[in-house]
């Protein structure tokens, strides 16, 4: 099984947010709300077969969870399939301080008005998805053992950031803490 989302190491505070922002990010049509004020913890795994990665298991908190007409009509296969195409391009390019919002249209065969449409229908705008994505992997990258001799600068530059102080100024507005400090606390936690 591979963990394709856990709220683990999140900020508390933004753990649910940032779950149905994954969920929506995947083409979900679902509407949630929380039933407790209790941290919350969720999961999503995979597992694959050949290049085919499927969806396995959900594990979540007290929420509860609503398909609605509308949910359903915006997140219609056709709009769904040219996110998904767009998503996995900008998920290729990462690591690319010049890829922008302009360049997936060319890349998925719609316009930008098209995809600007598809993106707000799922409450999300491009360029706000990229940065998001690039301050996920960054969040990973500091916390994951393997990447501990890395600088964070060469880390922030391997995410697409063309400016350590710029990664630090999202990554603190995103995390609640600079990326130096989130480390430390990843690190400090291991036995």
């Amino acid at each position: 099984m591979k963990a394709l989302f856990s709220t683990d190491g999140l900020n508390p505070s933004q753990s649910f947010r940032r779950w149905r922002e994954t969920l929506v990010g995947r083409g979900v049509p679902l509407e949630q709300a929380r039933l407790d004020d209790g941290p919350f913890a969720a999961k999503l795994e995979a597992a694959g077969v050949g290049p085919l990665l499927l969806l396995t298991r959900v594990s979540h908190g007290a929420m509860r969870s609503e398909a609605t007409r509308g949910l359903i009509q915006r997140n219609g296969k056709d709009g769904t399939v040219v996110v998904q195409r767009a998503k996995a391009h900008v998920e290729s390019r990462l690591g690319d301080p010049t890829l922008d919002a302009p360049q997936l249209p060319a890349a998925v065969g719609v316009s930008l008005r098209r995809l600007q449409e598809l993106f707000h229908a799922r409450g999300q705008h491009i360029s706000d998805w990229i940065w998001q994505r690039r301050l996920e992997v960054a969040a990973k990258r500091l916390v994951d053992p393997g990447s501990a001799h890395l600088p964070i600068g060469t880390l922030a530059f391997g995410c697409g950031f063309a400016s350590q102080a710029r990664f630090s100024r999202r990554f603190k507005e995103r995390y609640g803490s600079t990326p130096r400090e989130y480390r430390h606390a990843a690190f400090e936690s291991i036995p």
